[in-house]
This record gives structure tokens, C-alpha cells and sequence, in this order.
């Protein structure tokens, strides 16, 4: 079997049984109870400080606070590493990945939630 081959089937297979073992282990929240991870922080500021903004100004604006929490307050006052990863290719990277993990959860809130 080709070493690809073998990583897509062991990827597979690590999938499946991550799902079925979170869907057995945490059922899904009751409808209306779900509590998506950027609305906390992110909704009642928006709304009360810029509401005539768009919600995907908000969303890259948590992306970056997302960004700096991780770069500078996880891997560097936690696991010890230069601030910011040294401003290397990675940080830039990682920001790029952070804006576009919020915007994408935003717009997924914001398709989600009844008007």
C-alpha cells in the first residue's frame, strides 16, 4: 500500500471514530441552547459599541484578538516561546488562519440565527 494511500485510510478511520465517539459522548444542545464560541465575547460588544458595523467587521476584528491571545498570551507567556513566534512566516500565517476561522464561524452564526 502506498504511504499516502495509508495516511488517507488511517485520517479515515481516526475521523469516523472521533465523530462517533464525541456524538456519543456530548449529545447535541437542545435547539436554541447552542453557544457558538465567538458570540460571548464578541455579539453584546458589537452591539453596543458599533452596531452599524457589519458583522463581518466584527468577526476579523475578533479574529486578530483571537490572533493576539494565542501568539503572544498561549505561546508565549504560557509555553515560553518568542512573542508573537518571532514575527516569522508563521505568524503571519496563523493570523491569516485566526481572521479566517471568525469570519467563517460568524457567517455560519449569522446564517443560523433567526431574524
Amino acid at each position: 500500500m502506498r504511504p499516502i494511500r495509508s495516511l488517507a485510510l488511517i485520517a479515515a478511520a481516526g475521523s469516523l471514530l472521533t465523530s462517533t465517539a464525541s456524538a456519543q459522548l456530548m449529545p447535541p444542545p437542545p435547539p436554541g441552547e447552542e453557544k457558538p464560541a465567538y458570540v460571548p465575547p464578541v455579539r453584546p460588544l458589537h452591539a453596543r459599541l458599533a452596531p452599524q458595523l457589519h458583522w463581518s467587521v466584527a468577526a476579523i476584528a475578533y479574529g486578530v484578538a483571537l490572533w493576539v491571545f494565542a501568539l503572544y498570551g498561549m505561546a508565549h507567556l504560557i509555553a515560553g516561546n518568542a512573542p508573537f513566534l518571532g514575527w516569522g512566516s508563521i505568524t503571519w500565517v496563523a493570523l491569516w488562519g485566526h481572521i479566517l476561522f471568525a469570519v467563517v464561524a460568524a457567517a455560519v452564526i449569522e446564517a443560523r440565527t433567526p431574524r
